[in-house]
């Protein structure tokens, strides 16, 4: 499993919306500007399991829509921990900086190895652009107040703890106000309090990247998010995609349950899906295999010319 950079996402507004919100538009007039020293990866997942939006967008092969497969991972629901969020920023922290936490490690582990283990699983709130067409109610959180209702933020409870959710509402309400108080008083915004953004020497760190534009809240994402050093030894070059990334985990014996898209025989790759259940059951027996229904025919295979 990888890690992928942030700056080609589908999103061409990736990690913009925040900055929208409190007031902090790039305005960059300059015929050039320097490169940034740090990168955000991630890996997103959803919570929207056999999803036919998820299959037409994501599950796709040589694209046809549902030809891919959704991976299921923690099916029994045990993954909520208190997390450990500066392990996504440690890259950026210099030695003895308040927030560089050193951790315990065992013997036999590095301390990459446990970085990787213990990446926080981060949940994404959306913000909307209130218009007369958004219902009040599908936002919880209304910005900069509730007599003046500019952006709503929505955030999909987790569980069915409603106390718990409400909790975190109410928290993250609190931040972003305190964050667009922050921004507001400032005349003219310099570089140290952009930092306010972007560097871990403040507890805000690349937040930005945990909000998404409305238009994508159906997928319910969540993310594991790493900040890292351009330049690092552990980010990797693709020689397919001309791309960089961060290598993860080895993902194939941590899958509860792979599903097969709808049309996953009818890719033009040849795949059987008996095959796929036959090489799964013979190597990995505690992967549960099984193909969805859902229904969505078969758009022709593109073509290589």
């Amino acid at each position: 499993m990888r890690i992928s950079s942030s700056t080609y996402m589908n999103d061409p507004t990736e990690g913009e919306g925040l900055l929208e919100l409190l007031n902090l538009q790039d305005l960059e007039l300059e015929n050039k500007v320097d490169c940034p020293d740090h990168n955000a990866f991630f890996a997103c997942f959803s919570s929207r399991i056999n999803d036919l939006n998820q299959f037409r967008l994501y599950g796709k092969e040589n694209g046809v829509e549902a030809s891919g497969c959704c991976l299921v991972f923690n099916k029994d629901g045990n993954w909520l921990k208190e997390p450990d969020v500066s392990v996504s920023f440690r890259s950026m922290a210099k030695k003895g900086d308040e927030y560089s936490r050193e951790q315990p490690v065992e013997a036999d582990i590095s301390d990459a190895d446990l970085e990787d283990v213990n990446l926080p699983l981060y949940q994404v709130a959306y913000i909307a652009y209130k218009d007369e067409y958004l219902a009040g109610d599908k936002c919880r959180i209304w910005l900069p107040s509730e007599d003046d209702q500019k952006f709503g933020i929505q955030l999909e409870p987790v569980g069915k703890n409603s106390s718990w959710h409400d909790f975190r509402i109410d928290e993250l309400e609190k931040a972003l106000k305190q964050l667009i108080d922050f921004f507001k008083e400032k005349s003219n915004i310099n570089d140290e309090d952009r930092e306010a953004l972007e560097y871990i020497r403040y507890p805000l760190e690349y937040i930005r990247y945990l909000f998404k534009d409305f238009a994508f809240r159906d997928e319910e994402e969540f993310r594991l998010l790493k900040i890292e050093k351009i330049g690092s030894n552990k980010i990797e070059y693709c020689e397919t995609t001309q791309s960089i990334y961060l290598p993860y985990a080895d993902a194939r014996d941590i899958v509860d349950e792979v599903i097969l898209g709808t049309n996953y025989e009818k890719s033009g790759k040849g795949r059987k899906a008996e095959a796929f259940q036959h090489l799964m059951r013979k190597h990995y027996p505690n992967t549960k295999v099984s193909r969805s229904s859902l229904p969505i025919n078969a758009n022709p295979p593109i073509k290589k010319d």
